[in-house]
């Protein structure tokens, strides 16, 4: 199978598809538990390894290969998503549970006044930021992404969460 990806025969890539993608599909939906995502997912996990077929290892196993790629990928996904709905989409069900309709505002106020914040950063230090909060990236991470050093990543990243904490200061206070 390997010969046929090196040879750039997509045939072997279609028979890899065709071979595991349902059961991958699967695997993928038991973690992520959404359709679209779950194709997602393995569409990627098999676009990546048309992308690196040159850089397989002779003796690789494709079924534990691919596993574990889908696993990876679908957990990073999943985590992505968690922190996004954490930071800017409460449940509903959660908000009218829990909060009165005064305190369901100030939620949603300081929501926006946290996205206005972000969105308030110099280009730099909000592309650091976004990198390192909403991305999950670390500050090694970012800064192979950027091209620049760690210290410079260290230095963006003060400099955005004082001034995204000095706009909040007001709406913060007692906290």
């Amino acid at each position: 199978m390997r010969a046929f990806l090196l040879q750039d025969d997509r045939r072997g890539l279609e028979i890899l598809f065709n071979k595991y993608f349902r059961d991958l599909y699967r695997f993928a939906f038991m973690i992520v538990n959404r359709n679209d995502l779950s194709q997602d997912i393995v569409q990627e996990v098999f676009f990546k390894l048309w992308q690196i077929r040159y850089r397989l290892p002779e003796e690789i196993v494709f079924k534990p290969y691919l596993y574990k790629a889908v696993r990876n990928l679908a957990l990073n996904k999943l985590k992505k998503i968690q922190r996004h709905d954490f930071i800017y989409d409460f449940p509903e069900d959660i908000e009218t549970q829990q909060l009165d309709m005064s305190e369901l505002l100030e939620v949603r106020d300081l929501k926006d006044k946290i996205r206005l914040a972000v969105q308030l950063l110099p280009p730099k230090c909000q592309l650091v930021f976004k990198l390192s909060r909403y991305e999950e990236m670390s500050y090694s991470e970012i800064a192979a992404h950027l091209d620049v050093s760690v210290k410079t990543v260290e230095n963006q990243m003060g400099k955005a969460l004082r001034r995204i904490r000095d706009s909040l200061k007001p709406y913060l206070d007692g906290y």
